[in-house]
C-alpha cells in the first residue's frame, strides 16, 4: 500500500513533458491559423485536441488521485482563467470594432458565459471571441468531473474511472453519429460541449487507471506510437471514427503516458523552447486570435506569427500571472503540495 502512495505521490509531482505538450499543442494552434490549416485538415483543432487530453489527465490527477477539495478545485479554475479572459475581451471587444466595424458586444456576453460554443453551432456569426470555444468546453467538462468526482469520492478508483470513461464514450460516439450519419459539419460540431468533452473524459479515465499500474516498460515505445496513430489518423480522410474517434483514443493514451516515455521522446518535449510556450500557452491562444483575423494578405503570416506570440507572451507576464498571484495570495493559504501543471 505504502508503495502505491509514493507512486501516487510522484507521479503528483510536476512532470516538465507536461509543460511541453503545452507547449506544442499551442504550437499546433499556430501554424494551423497562419499557415497549415488552408492546406491540411484542421490542424489548428488537432492542436486544440492536445490541449484537451492534457486537460483529462491533469484535471482527473487533481480531482481523483490528489483528491482536491471541490471548493479549492473550482476557486483555482476560476482564477487560472477567468481574470486573463475577461481583460482581454475589454481590450479586444473595442479594438475589433474600431477595425472591423463588426458589433462585438452579443459575442462579448456569449464568451463570457462561456456559451459561445452552442451558440455558433445553432446560427452565431463567427467573431473575434469564437477560439473561446475551446474554453468552453473545459470549463463545461470541469463541471461535470466535479461532479463526478463528488458522487464517487468513497468509491474505488475503477469505479470512477469506469464513470468518466463511459460519459467521455458516449460524447465519442455522439460526435461520430452527428458528423458521419447526420452530415453535420465539423468545426460547429466538434465544438459543442457534448461531443468535445470526449477527449478529457477519455483521457482522465486513462490516466486513473494507469496510476494503478505504475509498470514502465511498455509505456516507453507506446506513448510515441499511439503520437503517431493521432497524427495518422487525424489526416486519414472524411471518416469522423476514424480522423476523430481514433485519434481521441491515441492521444489519450499518449498523454498518460508521456513521463514513462523513451528518453528521445520525453526529452522532444522537455525542451527549453516548448516549455516556454506551454508556460504561456492560455495567454498565446487567447491573444493569437486578433493577428489570426487580420491574417487576410494585408501582412505576411510570418510577421503576424511572430507578432501574435509577442503578444501572448506579454500577455502572460503583464496580465494573465500577475492576477492569478495576487488573487491566488489573496483566497488561497501556502501550501507544502506539489505543484501540478494546468
Amino acid at each position: 500500500m505504502s508503495q502505491l502512495v509514493d507512486q501516487q505521490r510522484n507521479r503528483s509531482e510536476h512532470v516538465p513533458a507536461l509543460d511541453g505538450w503545452r507547449g506544442l499543442a499551442v504550437t499546433v494552434v499556430l501554424l494551423g491559423h497562419f499557415c497549415l490549416d488552408r492546406r491540411f485538415w484542421y490542424v489548428s483543432t488537432l492542436g486544440v485536441e492536445l490541449f484537451f487530453v492534457l486537460s483529462g489527465r491533469l484535471m482527473a490527477d487533481i480531482l481523483f488521485v490528489r483528491q482536491m477539495s471541490l471548493p479549492m478545485f473550482f476557486a483555482r479554475r476560476f482564477t487560472r482563467v477567468y481574470p486573463a479572459l475577461v481583460v482581454f475581451i475589454l481590450v479586444m471587444g473595442p479594438l475589433w470594432w474600431a477595425t472591423s466595424h463588426e458589433s462585438t458586444m452579443s459575442a462579448a456576453i456569449l464568451a463570457l458565459t462561456l456559451t459561445i460554443n452552442y451558440a455558433i453551432f445553432y446560427g452565431f456569426p463567427f467573431t473575434i471571441f469564437d477560439h473561446i470555444w475551446s474554453l468552453c468546453v473545459e470549463e463545461h467538462s470541469y463541471l461535470l468531473l466535479g461532479l463526478v468526482a463528488f458522487t464517487f469520492r468513497n468509491s474505488s478508483r475503477v469505479a470512477a474511472a469506469s464513470a468518466v470513461l463511459l460519459i467521455g464514450s458516449a460524447a465519442m460516439i455522439n460526435g461520430i453519429i452527428r458528423l458521419d450519419v447526420f452530415g453535420y459539419n465539423t468545426a460547429p460540431t466538434i465544438w459543442r460541449t457534448d461531443v468535445a468533452m470526449a477527449p478529457i473524459f477519455i483521457s482522465a479515465a486513462f490516466f486513473m487507471l494507469s496510476s494503478l499500474d505504475d509498470a514502465r516498460n511498455y509505456w516507453k515505445w507506446l506513448t510515441p506510437l499511439a503520437a503517431m496513430g493521432a497524427v495518422l489518423t487525424w489526416f486519414s480522410g472524411p471518416n469522423a471514427a476514424v480522423y476523430y474517434g481514433c485519434s481521441i483514443i491515441f492521444l489519450a493514451i499518449a498523454v498518460t503516458g508521456v513521463d514513462r516515455s523513451v528518453l528521445p521522446f520525453r526529452a522532444i518535449l522537455e525542451s527549453r523552447t516548448l516549455r516556454f510556450l506551454g508556460q504561456c500557452s492560455f495567454s498565446i491562444y487567447l491573444w493569437q486570435e486578433f493577428f489570426y483575423k487580420l491574417n487576410v494578405g494585408v501582412l505576411p503570416p510570418v510577421i503576424l506569427l511572430f507578432a501574435a506570440i509577442c503578444c501572448g507572451v506579454a500577455g502572460y507576464y503583464v496580465i494573465e500571472r500577475p492576477l492569478r498571484l495576487a488573487l491566488n495570495s489573496m483566497f488561497f493559504r501556502p501550501t507544502n503540495a506539489p505543484a501540478v501543471s494546468g
